[in-house]
């Protein structure tokens, strides 16, 4: 996949094209979403059908392989956001 870099508040592909986000947030639990491949497999292809790009994802298990979801949603062209967190890391506010 292209690589993206944030220039001030936007997004561009290497070679100067616009990134424009068009996202889902991909996590209903404190599960870590991207370990079943089966089901990142089928959520790729519908989340491609809609239109998405990009899916963030609040926390995943460093211990976990990550490698078939990842390459999942990389063969339809969705990159990922990822927050470096934990559930017991949030602000209160």
């Amino acid at each position: 996949m292209p690589t993206i870099s944030a220039v001030g508040s936007k997004f561009f592909f290497s070679n100067g094209t616009q990134y424009y986000i068009k996202g889902i947030a991909y996590q209903l639990t404190d599960q870590d979403p991207l370990v079943d491949e089966q089901q990142c497999k089928r959520d790729a292809l519908q989340m491609a059908d809609l239109g998405a790009n990009t899916i963030r994802v609040y926390h995943v298990d460093p211990d976990q392989d990550h490698d078939a979801c990842m390459t999942a949603f990389g063969n339809v062209g969705i990159y990922l956001f990822l927050d470096l967190d934990t559930f017991d890391t949030q602000f209160d506010q």
